[in-house]
């Protein structure tokens, strides 16, 4: 499940159709988008956050209690294999959501999932049924995990919340009632600037037509 701390304030658009799963399914979104479309170098950077998506402890945090769990993480896999589930889990994530635009069924094979007791917000203790404490051992371990979690993740989230950036291709979430096509300011000036560069050079092929004998 997802951290239920950082979800930016609502400008006027709810992801979900019942409040009451929003927080979790929200923020285990926003962390899945951000980690299959950044850029990653050293290991840290790779597990700040994995450490999150696959056992909603922050790597600060494991750091600061179990170190040597930390050390244990940070050796686990090299550079390469923490890329392919990154690459994978992108794949995969796209091909749920071309098949979800098309109103098509989502297969889920091999994802267990378990009634446990898990900590509210209020403090007390409640049941939750959704994917359990995940036994992390390879990538492909990791890999199926992180898509569980997502469609899990997708239950009940509005089926216009998720959109395509018309210019870099990305998935993002929108955060405006008003329907954007971006995913980001530099990907909206990206589309302006190439539109007044087509457009001035149309107005120079035609100003030399016209001074042509």
């Amino acid at each position: 499940m997802g951290r239920t701390a950082g979800i930016p304030t609502r400008r006027g658009y709810a992801h979900y159709e019942f409040r009451e799963v929003e927080a979790h399914h929200l923020a285990y979104l926003r962390e899945f988008l951000e980690f299959i479309y950044e850029e990653y170098h050293g290991l840290g950077e790779w597990w700040a956050p994995l450490s999150r998506l696959l056992f909603n402890v922050p790597l600060a945090e494991i750091r600061r209690r179990r170190p040597t769990m930390e050390r244990a993480l940070l050796g686990a896999w090299s550079l390469e294999e923490l890329g392919g589930i990154q690459l994978s889990c992108r794949r995969d994530f796209e091909q749920v959501m071309e098949k979800l635009v098309h109103r098509e069924p989502v297969a889920v094979r091999g994802i267990e999932f378990k009634l446990m007791p898990v900590r509210a917000v209020s403090g007390e203790e409640v049941w939750w049924v959704g994917p359990g404490v995940p036994v992390i051992a390879r990538p492909e371990d990791a890999h199926r995990e992180l898509m569980a979690v997502l469609l899990w993740s997708l239950m009940l989230l509005r089926c216009q919340a998720i959109l395509r950036c018309q210019e870099c291709g990305r998935y993002f979430l929108r955060r405006d009632v008003r329907v954007v096509t971006y995913c980001s300011a530099r990907c909206r000036y990206r589309q302006v600037n190439r539109r007044r560069t087509s457009r001035a050079r149309g107005k120079g092929v035609g100003r030399r037509m016209r001074r042509s004998p």
